[in-house]
């Protein structure tokens, strides 16, 4: 007959055993707070990092029903010189790009647009279309609705002055003409005898296909959050693409104010100098003056 009492103890597995001492717990928990804060310091870094252009595969791509759509900046176009505002102080400039020789147009102005800068007066986009599906699709009209509309920003301006020409865009919108604006044709000068562009153009996507539209949008007279409105026909249906940018916020553009609390330049072509310098009230740049940092 077994008897149970009679049987050796069974032996631990020394594995897992000292796994369970309390030193050992102690200690990797210790080690697992290090891991953890290392992580959360390397992803919690309130250094900007510029953003990684978007790619046909990148994340900033969206679909709706068989087409992928994105917007990103147009940022070749802002190679003529560009100007934004700020609604709040100039920011902490260390980190502006000092450039002495090229003007590195792309860097600065990704400089300010991380850091919440608005495009005054003109805005220049991308918009990338792909047809995703088995069947032909026409894109019969793209159109900005304004959502918002309030007095232009008068806080903080930044110029960066031309030094080039701009590129050829396609498309252009003037926010100023209602809250909903249909795409005029670039170079077109809008008024009541101009025609949008899709009213004489049509562009088809075969499946596969890709496209994408060069965008300039201009406002005067306010601060206006918008979206672009994608009308896409097929055989026996119509999709209408709401798009905004990456995140699916809103697009922003303002109108120059009247006046500024607070006015600088890059002072790369006024003062032979890199860096951003004050403008006084009459548009003289202070060339000795540096900003806060």
């Amino acid at each position: 007959m077994d008897n149970d009492a009679d049987l050796p103890e069974p032996k631990e597995n020394r594995r897992w055993g000292i796994l369970r001492h309390p030193l050992v717990i102690a200690g990797l928990s210790s080690l697992t707070a290090i891991v953890v804060a290392v992580i959360s310091l390397s992803s919690g870094s309130d250094s900007p990092v510029a953003p990684t252009p978007a790619t046909s595969a990148g994340p900033a791509q969206q679909r709706d029903g068989d087409v992928s759509h994105r917007v990103e900046s147009d940022l070749q176009a802002y190679e003529a010189g560009w100007t934004v505002a700020f609604e709040g102080p100039l920011p902490d400039t260390a980190q502006y790009p000092m450039v002495d020789g090229d003007f590195d147009y792309v860097g600065k102005l990704r400089w300010a647009k991380t850091r919440g800068a608005v495009d005054v007066g003109e805005s220049h986009l991308r918009l990338y279309l792909q047809n995703d599906g088995a069947e032909r699709v026409t894109i019969r009209g793209v159109s900005a609705k304004v959502i918002e509309r309030v007095t232009p920003i008068a806080q903080t301006y930044l110029e960066s002055p031309s030094a080039g020409l701009n590129e050829l865009i396609q498309l252009d919108f003037d926010l100023d003409a209602g809250d909903e604006v249909e795409a005029g044709e670039a170079g077109v000068e809008p008024g009541a005898d101009a025609e949008p562009f899709f009213s004489t153009h049509n562009v088809t996507l075969d499946p596969g296909e890709t496209t994408d539209f060069r965008i300039t949008t201009r406002a005067a007279g306010c601060l206006c959050r918008y979206r672009f409105a994608v009308e896409i026909v097929t055989v026996d249906s119509t999709l209408t693409l709401e798009v905004g940018d990456s995140s699916g916020r809103p697009f922003a553009i303002s109108g120059r104010a009247k006046s500024y609390d607070d006015r600088w330049l890059d002072a790369q072509l006024s003062c032979n100098a890199p860096g951003i310098v004050r403008v006084a009230a009459d548009r003289t740049p202070d060339c000795a003056a540096h900003p806060p940092t």
